[in-house]
């Protein structure tokens, strides 16, 4: 469980998607945990516009995660790409045309071939 949730640590990072999402899902939570601090009251006006502004990142950083599947993808193409060299100590192209051509396989793919010092 533990070298599952490395590996996935790892590859949510590696997709710059899923990391922009989880960016932007953090600072947007922090926004608005600052907006709701902040009284209501005339001279705090700007704040809280600008500060309800930057609550969109919440909702933008969730389309992000959602949109790149919360990394999940990246993390199977990685897992299965290991397995994959390990056993046949290459990436053939049968195998990456199988494997995907979405972002996030080509990311999971590219990272484990990084790992295994494998070019392509």
């Amino acid at each position: 469980m533990g070298a599952l949730m490395k590996d996935y640590g790892t590859c949510l990072v590696y997709n710059r998607v899923s990391l922009a999402g989880l960016i932007l899902l953090i600072l947007g939570g922090i926004a608005t945990f600052m907006q709701s601090t902040l009284a209501p009251s005339p001279a705090n006006t700007g704040a809280r516009d600008i500060l309800f502004h930057l609550s969109f990142l919440i909702n933008l950083g969730s389309a992000l995660l959602g949109f790149s599947g919360f990394g999940i993808l990246t993390c199977l193409a990685y897992r299965r790409t290991l397995r994959h060299i390990d056993r046949f100590g290459h990436v053939d192209k049968l195998f990456s045309e199988r494997l995907g051509k979405t972002y996030c396989c080509l990311r999971g793919m590219k990272l484990a071939m990084q790992k295994r010092g494998i070019s392509r």
